[in-house]
């Protein structure tokens, strides 16, 4: 559901703008409009599109056009990070507040409420749809209403009443309904946007189906939520265009979030394959949702190790992610402190413990904002009890292990003076000893050790085993030992020690860490989602015990570090 909130932003950012062909020439000799077409073009590139934009800015304060310098403001605050881009919101707010427009300021209130959002403050991005909407009506902007309604009910869905949720997608969908919406919306678009009426139709349509299937879906109407699905795939297959396409993924996604509430959990698995088959599919928020489903349905199944490999995964992603999660996808840490309790693991068990009272922090002054009473349900203060007690716990253990310590290293060190003293004694005793024979002139017995070469056969079979081997990447378990593959190859260890010494020039342990290494760089550089993985996690999947043994191996052959390489290779993937 979180891709959803995504959708919704994206499609506000594209109506706000538009894009020209033209011919670049010298900034100053470019007209107005050409100067924001200019922008949209090179908007990735801040440095350039800042210098557009100020050279804009400039004109609009030499003529004393508030409206272009809104629009100026506008353009800025799509640049930086959240912070900055509020204040450039402000700027537009402040310009515009006491003049009647169709756009401004209540677009300056838009941007804060997605910039408000990307902060994980959702009482505050809620505050200034409120002000998107009022400005909007006043002003029969009904673009902005649309889309004020569209993430309020998102939000109302989520943290607040949900049947409310509902009757207000139902006013929305109502607009949507007026025959004369194509005119509304017509006036309501700027001159050179106005021939896209038709496309802003359909996609605020979309939109209007996918509120439906969150609003049923969240009410725990399924077969409503299910007959959205299809009227939307229905929509989607008459009025195809490639923004359209992006809700097909979106919907999978809803299919098997609804598949999973009714237990349907072999039909998850089969839209896991059909999602991670998609190329397209590897949003941080799509994955961790896709791991969510399928680990939980894997645990329902009694699957248990199974389903926390894949819950693993969905705490790795919002470790590198840090976004703020939704209410249902809080149980993937519920199961993961269960888990570590369980193994007895409490460095985990206290990692997780900070993770759910820092997710509960923000749940709570989310439901502070839309349900007060929601709140009641929250277990924090029995999370924080619980990580006390288990401090204490360790505190009291950490000192009781620091006297055994004392102790153990106290009879250690008598023991070792005693082993000490009967390794010297026993050294005085040979030499004592071999000093006797000599005087007796004893004579030496001299075998000679013989050498074996290994058959050229044996040779040859070994070599086609480690090709097999290697080919059907049998290096990722991380079980793989020289006794455990000699006895796979039906060979004896030392066979196998000693041809991988000869042949690769290297030891057992080398060679297999070699291997791990050199799939972890190709999987690296070929596998995008691959990369969102932690370190920890990218260790595991390779066969390595730890994130550190990989980490040295890595370094060991390639000089640099996996983190490192996996940087170069996002960077790479920017340009």
């Amino acid at each position: 559901m979180k891709l959803y909130l995504i959708y919704i932003f994206l499609f506000f950012t594209s109506i706000a703008s538009y894009s020209q062909e033209f011919e670049e020439s010298k900034l100053v000799t470019m007209e107005d409009e050409e100067l924001l077409a200019l922008y949209d073009k090179v908007k990735k590139d801040t440095i350039e599109a800042e210098k557009v934009v100020r050279i804009y800015l400039e004109r609009a304060r030499i003529q004393k056009d508030t409206i272009k310098m809104a629009r100026g403001y506008d353009r800025l605050a799509r640049l930086f990070n959240p912070k900055k881009n509020i204040q450039f919101a402000d700027s537009i707010i402040d310009f515009t507040q006491h003049i009647e427009n169709i756009t401004y300021p209540a677009l300056g209130y838009m941007i804060k409420a997605f910039e408000y959002n990307r902060l994980n403050n959702l009482p505050e991005s809620t505050k200034n749809l409120y002000l998107v909407y009022d400005y909007a009506s006043k002003n029969e902007n009904i673009i902005h209403q649309l889309h004020a309604l569209e993430l309020l009910i998102t939000s109302k869905s989520f943290w607040g009443n949900q049947q409310q949720a509902l009757e207000l997608q139902k006013y929305r969908d109502g607009l949507l309904s007026d025959p004369d919406i194509f005119y509304k919306i017509k006036k309501t678009s700027r001159k050179d946007y106005q021939k896209k009426t038709s496309y802003l139709i359909e996609e605020s349509k979309a939109l209007s189906f996918m509120s439906f299937i969150l609003c049923y879906t969240n009410l725990g109407e399924y077969e409503k939520a299910q007959e959205y699905i299809y009227l939307t795939k229905t929509f989607l297959s008459k009025h195809r265009n490639n923004h359209l396409n992006d809700y097909s993924t979106w919907l999978l996604v809803c299919e098997m979030e609804i598949s999973f509430y009714q237990k349907k959990y072999f039909e998850v698995f089969k839209i896991e394959k059909k999602l991670l088959s998609l190329p397209e599919y590897s949003g941080s928020y799509g994955m961790f949702d896709l791991n969510n489903f399928v680990g939980l349905s894997y645990i329902n199944l009694n699957e248990y190790e199974k389903g926390i490999f894949y819950l693993k995964k969905a705490d790795s992603i919002y470790v590198n992610t840090n976004k703020m999660l939704l209410p249902y996808q809080r149980r993937v840490f519920e199961e993961l402190l269960n888990y570590y309790k369980i193994k007895n693991d409490t460095a985990n068990q206290l990692e997780i413990y900070n993770k759910l009272m820092k997710i509960d922090s923000v749940f709570k002054e989310n439901f502070k904002f839309f349900e007060p009473d929601m709140i009641k349900k929250f277990e924090t203060p029995r999370l924080l009890k619980e990580k006390e007690k288990m401090i204490a716990g360790l505190e009291e253990k950490n000192k009781k292990s620091l006297t055994y310590t004392w102790g153990a290293l106290i009879l250690s060190l008598i023991a070792i003076s005693g082993l000490l003293y009967y390794f010297i004694r026993q050294r005085v005793y040979k030499r004592r000893f071999e000093n006797l024979i000599a005087k007796k002139n004893l004579p030496e017995n001299s075998n000679s050790e013989s050498h074996n070469d290994i058959s050229v056969k044996v040779v040859e079979d070994i070599l086609k085993h480690l090709e097999s081997f290697e080919r059907n990447k049998e290096y990722l378990s991380s079980k793989i030992s020289l006794n455990s593959l000699s006895k796979n190859f039906n060979t004896n260890s030392n066979y196998l020690s000693k041809i991988i010494n000869l042949r690769m020039g290297k030891n057992f342990s080398q060679y297999i860490n070699d291997l791990r290494v050199k799939f972890a760089l190709d999987e690296l550089k070929r596998n995008t989602k691959f990369r969102k993985y932690t370190i920890k996690a990218i260790a595991q999947e390779c066969g390595f015990n730890s994130a550190e043994s990989f980490t040295r191996a890595f370094y060991k052959q390639h000089k640099i570090y996996p983190s490192y390489y996996i940087k170069k290779l996002e960077e790479e993937k920017l340009k």
